[in-house]
């Protein structure tokens, strides 16, 4: 999981004294996910994204996506983004790419289709199966028991 600034509006008077809104900081926390917030109107429902952030005393909220900004990722996160690496563990091999808070894996297989004419196998055609799943790994422990960069 990610640190992030939060943000909060609040007012202030200019030189005018006139009243005005400025985005100011309110503290660090943690970012669990992104999800969606809806307000009510007379002709329907406003949809909008928020983000789900944990505060330093445990307690978690909700606020607008575009009032948190992401602090600089942890050395770990260095590995991110790289191309997909082939991995052999026991009797299986497979493909994984780190990416934020864990792994994503995937496999591909290659299937021909085969159809039967007059008791002679043909080939109708190609396609490929993937595969893939998340692996949760916030930590890298996988990265390093596989001894790469972390």
């Amino acid at each position: 999981m990610r640190q992030v600034q939060v943000f909060k509006w609040i007012q202030e008077r200019d030189g005018d004294g006139k009243l005005k809104n400025v985005r100011a900081q309110d503290g660090m926390a943690t970012f669990h996910q992104f999800g969606a917030a809806y307000e009510e109107f007379e002709n329907g429902a406003g949809n909008y994204a928020i983000a789900i952030i944990e505060r330093d005393d445990g307690s978690v909220q909700q606020v607008n996506a575009d009032m948190i900004q992401f602090t600089a990722p942890p050395a770990g996160g260095a590995h991110i983004g790289a191309e997909w690496e082939r991995v052999s563990e026991k009797d299986a091999s497979f493909s994984r790419l780190r990416v934020p808070t864990g792994w994503l894996v995937r496999e591909i297989l290659e299937c021909a289709h085969i159809g039967n004419d007059k008791n002679e196998y043909i080939t109708t055609g190609y396609d490929w199966r993937v595969a893939l799943a998340f692996v949760p790994d916030p930590d890298g422990v996988w990265l390093a028991a596989q001894g790469g960069a972390a």
